[in-house]
């Protein structure tokens, strides 16, 4: 699979800047997709618990990591990098999280509608945000008028948006948080799997 370089720095920016928020003690939900990801260079050496579907969180693992990682199980689709199905439901269904972290196809600012490709994720976002006290979603500056198959949910439907800076200066609704485009803090190698391209679903 080719490398990502399209939005990587972006994406991991902005992931950055979520991890940020993350509390020790805390249990929180990955979702799958490239921007989700990059998280888990941010977030492995904090105490809290990490619930997934995303493979490529699985691949940034190391030794000696202070988070604990909970896999959640069910049909891999080898494309997405993802697990999903009825048995990934319903064991993300007895889970309560403090955050979950959703990514996502694109944007309609217009119509303020969050848009995914995968039907197969949209019941993991779904129970992943009924069950969590915050629900963030990811997205960088290039996925604003992206449209994708399905609609998962209006953008005031989170609490949070984080969006990396394009330099345009437009407004963006109240609960988004603008992320500079400034250099990311270093954060332990990761491992390349975070950087294949691969659809956001």
């Amino acid at each position: 699979i080719a490398k990502n370089t399209v939005n990587a720095e972006e994406k991991r920016t902005v992931a950055q800047a979520a991890a940020v928020e993350v509390q020790d003690g805390e249990c929180i939900f990955l979702d799958c997709g490239t921007s989700i990801a990059p998280m888990a260079e941010f977030l492995l050496q904090k105490k809290i618990r990490i619930v997934t579907n995303n493979h490529l969180v699985l691949s940034l693992a190391r030794q000696n990591m202070a988070a604990e990682i909970f896999v959640l199980g069910g049909r891999f689709i080898q494309a997405d990098q993802m697990f999903t199905g009825p048995l990934t439901e319903e064991m993300l269904s007895s889970f309560l999280f403090d955050r979950a972290f959703i990514g996502c196809t694109g944007w309609d600012p217009e119509k303020q509608d969050v848009h995914v490709t995968e039907m197969e994720s949209i019941a993991i976002k779904r129970i992943a945000m009924r069950q969590s006290r915050r629900s963030v979603l990811l997205i960088d500056a290039s996925k604003e008028h992206k449209r994708g198959l399905f609609r998962l949910a209006g953008d005031q439907d989170f609490d949070c948006v984080y969006v990396n800076d394009d330099g345009s200066g437009k407004c963006y609704p109240e609960n988004f948080q603008v992320v500079p485009s400034a250099s990311v803090t270093d954060a332990p190698t990761s491992s390349p799997a975070a950087d294949e391209i691969l659809p956001e679903t």
